[in-house]
């Protein structure tokens, strides 16, 4: 009774009751204002507490989609910033670019598809088993073809060339193809020749040597044929990501 007295819950016949009690009754009425002052004591406490939760609410459970919305906010720039990465890189890196370059195309031969006789020679062999991409069957081939066919020599030599590098061996390519510079199977296939060598060095990472070679294409080349490629690699090697990747 005396808690829904000072709760206001008691109709007022009952409050006067316990107001009569209180006055007749020294130990009731000291019973009544202890309890006044306990409950004067949590009604302030609960005050400050709804004060405290106003001025510092408690977080409100984040919903799952908020979870995953942090996580992509992370997750979306690193990846962005990888394939940027990985772009930059298959661009300006030299081994990634020559790994991927399809140089068996590079080869525009064909000087002789057959023998007199009508068969295949070991030069139209050579030939297919380049397209092939069978690299060491055209090598042997090409170097079984002596210097003294002075028709098929220099393409076979040429064929040698595409195939080294094919194989990831540009030292045995630039050997192979320097000679050509000065008879060329054609003066027609000098620009195939500078780029091959050009290729060879970029592999060797001999920049100089293949700059000269890029810069031969690019303007001393009667042709036009590879200029585009030449320039695209020079300006390559004058760029900061290609020193940075090499």
């Amino acid at each position: 009774m005396i808690q829904a007295y000072f709760e206001d819950e008691l109709p007022p016949d009952d409050r006067a009751a316990v107001e009569a009690q209180a006055a007749q009754d020294p130990a009731f009425r000291t019973r009544l204002e202890a309890y006044r002052w306990a409950h004067a004591g949590l009604v302030e406490a609960a005050g400050r507490r709804a004060a405290f939760d106003a001025q510092f609410p408690y977080p409100t459970p984040a919903a799952p989609w908020r979870r995953w919305a942090r996580i992509a906010a992370v997750l979306i720039p690193l990846l962005l910033i990888a394939a940027v990465w990985y772009s930059l890189q298959q661009r300006y890196a030299v081994g990634p670019w020559l790994a991927a370059y399809p140089v068996q195309q590079t080869y525009r031969g064909d000087w002789r598809a057959v023998s007199p006789d009508g068969e295949p020679d070991r030069l139209s062999l050579a030939e297919q088993a380049l397209q092939r991409q069978a690299f060491v069957e055209a090598i042997a081939l090409a170097h079984s073809i002596s210097p003294q066919d002075t028709a098929s020599y220099p393409a076979a030599q040429l064929i040698q060339g595409v195939a080294h590098l094919g194989q990831q061996e540009p030292e045995q390519a630039i050997a192979v193809l320097t000679p050509l510079l000065t008879e060329p199977p054609s003066p027609d296939y000098l620009p195939d020749i500078h780029w091959l060598l050009a290729l060879g060095y970029l592999a060797q990472q001999d920049w100089p040597a293949a700059r000269h070679h890029l810069q031969w294409l690019v303007t001393e080349n009667p042709y036009g044929y590879l200029q585009p490629e030449a320039r695209a690699w020079l300006r390559r090697l004058d760029s900061f990501w290609f020193n940075w990747f090499n």
